[in-house]
């Protein structure tokens, strides 16, 4: 989800979660609620594949789409 949130609302959470870690504040990474605003909306999808014959254990492959 993090990149859907980035789409919004333009804020890396990530790189902010680590300079909080370092020590700085909100207001010092500008992450005051009067400069953050949304844009839009984001949808993130993500696809897995298991394959059950193996404990569903994660797989690689190609997805291709056939005639239903």
């Amino acid at each position: 989800m993090h990149s859907a949130c980035v789409e919004l609302d333009r804020v890396d959470l990530v790189h902010s979660q680590v300079r909080v870690a370092e020590g700085k504040s909100l207001p010092e990474l500008g992450l005051e609620q009067k400069n953050i605003a949304l844009n839009g909306t984001s949808i993130q999808c993500r696809m897995t594949t298991e394959d059950p014959a193996k404990q569903f254990q994660p797989d690689t492959g190609r997805i291709e789409v056939g005639a239903l």
